[in-house]
């Protein structure tokens, strides 16, 4: 009845700064907590804040994100997206992103989020580029709603759609698990996919590594 509203580029930076410390009063990355996306944002002259971690609710109310460009210097947290993580019981929902831009993303990257964990992911449309030029000595998954869901709980996504293009380089030792949808999933928890449509263009360059590529 009274979510909180993001309605400008200052209020998602307000949001963003709020999920990834929880020194403002919002506890527990907004687990239990709604908050509503009131108008089309478009970053195309605006800096960027992506979401460490999430675990309220969040409504699209079908508007659309674009326009965003972010390098992630291949930083150590390994979960990249415009959600970093999506777990605790979180909802995303009636969301659309346009021309997003990720790169130099460490292991687990998404256009929506870097790692799905307990959530449910509804009628989220993503389209895009993931890249990371560099070799890195670590598995990387990609997706294009989520590059991984690795999760000992239920994750479900339903009526999503992506599309996005990607150009990485992989360590010769380790691998690569790449998907439209979801890259890498795997753990003791249900991993749900319903209608959902994914295309993807991808450029994979390794020398001797495995790599699983799959349309889903």
């Amino acid at each position: 009845e009274n979510p909180f509203v993001i309605d400008s580029i200052s209020r998602w930076q307000a949001f963003a700064s709020d999920m990834n410390n929880t020194t403002s009063g919002i506890s527990n990355y907004g687990a239990g907590l709604y908050f509503v996306l009131a108008k089309d944002l478009n970053f195309a002259s605006s800096t960027f804040a992506p979401v460490v971690k999430f675990c309220g609710n969040f409504f699209g109310l079908g508007h659309t994100i674009s326009n965003i460009t972010y390098s992630y210097g291949n930083a150590t947290n390994s979960n990249s997206g415009v959600f970093g993580s999506l777990m605790g019981d979180s909802v995303v929902a009636d969301l659309n992103l346009d021309n997003i831009n990720f790169s130099d993303m460490y292991s687990n990257a998404g256009l929506l989020c870097g790692n799905a964990a307990e959530t449910r992911i509804l009628n989220c449309h993503a389209k895009g580029v993931l890249s990371r030029p560099t070799r890195l000595g670590i598995q990387v998954n990609i997706g294009g709603i989520a590059g991984s869901a690795y999760t000992n709980d239920d994750v479900t996504v339903y009526r999503c759609s992506t599309s996005y293009s990607g150009t990485f380089m992989v360590s010769s030792l380790n691998g690569a698990l790449i998907g439209t949808v979801v890259g890498g999933a795997g753990g003791s928890g249900k991993i749900d996919v319903f209608d959902c449509y994914g295309r993807g263009i991808v450029d994979y360059n390794n020398d001797r590594a495995d790599a699983y590529i799959g349309g889903m």
